[in-house]
């Protein structure tokens, strides 16, 4: 069990109007949280399942570009 975040601030030069007020630049603000469980004692062809749950969210100047989404993975890891 275990779990990570990310936080990512990024900035675009230039005007994007007509996307952005006038004179705005766009900017966007994303946070993501990811929740897995992985089991060693499982093994499918010297494979590893993990089994994760993600929460994401971008903020944006540009509405269009904003979006909150969960979803989750299935991944087969081999540990070496």
């Amino acid at each position: 069990m275990g779990g990570n975040g990310s936080l990512s601030w990024i900035d675009y030069e230039g005007n994007r109007w007509p996307f952005t007020e006038p004179g705005q630049p766009r900017s966007d603000l994303v946070h993501a949280l990811r929740v897995f469980a992985h089991n060693r004692a499982f093994t499918l062809a010297g494979f590893n399942p993990q089994i994760s749950v993600v929460r994401e969210e971008r903020a944006s100047t540009v509405r269009l570009h904003d979006y909150d989404r969960v979803f989750g993975e299935l991944r087969f890891v081999r540990l070496f």
